[in-house]
């Protein structure tokens, strides 16, 4: 049995000791006790439990303030309906792994009414661009398409790196781009919000 197939369950862990694991992991940079005392005295008005109601996911987009702050550790986050927000998110999430050369590129999108589930629902239709040169089409309903297109493209490179959707509520979406063995270690003990442990098989 592989790694990916190994159970995984996650435990809870309070967010401040979460964010320090994450930090001791290396997957967040910059942010140590001080800092992070610091940050509930700007944003919660010194009030640890406010702090810790925020949850981990809440500090982290306080820490990092903007996308492209997150983006440096590998982190995205955007309203579900990406498109309202940015122009380009495939530049965006390939921001995220750090590659020399970006997985993909988009060449374009616009929004179109697609029956591939059987009904008539709108889509925003993707012409994407590896770094190959070969093209492919993508219906993005949210940002988890063109996360699971990523993602489809590491597989098959046999690269352990994926882009993990954690466990944010409805209507926005955060990821992060880890190491598959960092992932499972980091939601095994709880430091880690992962939105679906499947995600972390190979």
């Amino acid at each position: 049995m592989g790694n990916g197939d190994t159970p995984i369950t996650q435990v809870y862990m309070p967010p401040r000791a979460a964010v320090l694991r994450l930090v001791e992991a290396g997957v967040v940079r910059g942010l140590d006790g001080p800092r992070l005392d610091a940050l509930r005295a700007e944003c919660w008005d010194g009030d640890e439990e406010q702090m810790e109601e925020a949850g981990v996911l809440g500090i982290l987009t306080s820490f990092y303030e903007t996308l492209d702050k997150g983006m440096r550790d590998g982190f995205l986050w955007h309203d579900d309906r990406f498109w309202m927000e940015t122009a380009d998110v495939v530049a965006e999430v390939a921001g995220m792994l750090h590659d020399d050369r970006p997985l993909f590129r988009q060449v374009s999108i616009e929004e179109k009414v697609s029956t591939a589930r059987r009904f008539r629902e709108t889509v925003q239709a993707m012409e994407l661009e590896r770094d190959d040169g070969v093209r492919k089409s993508v219906e993005a309903r949210s940002l988890d398409d063109v996360v699971a297109c990523f993602n489809e493209e590491l597989r098959a490179r046999g690269r352990q790196r994926r882009i993990v959707a954690l466990d944010t509520s409805d209507g926005w979406k955060m990821y992060v781009a880890l190491e598959l063995r960092d992932a499972r270690k980091l939601a095994a003990e709880g430091a880690l919000p992962i939105a679906s442990l499947d995600s972390l098989r190979d």
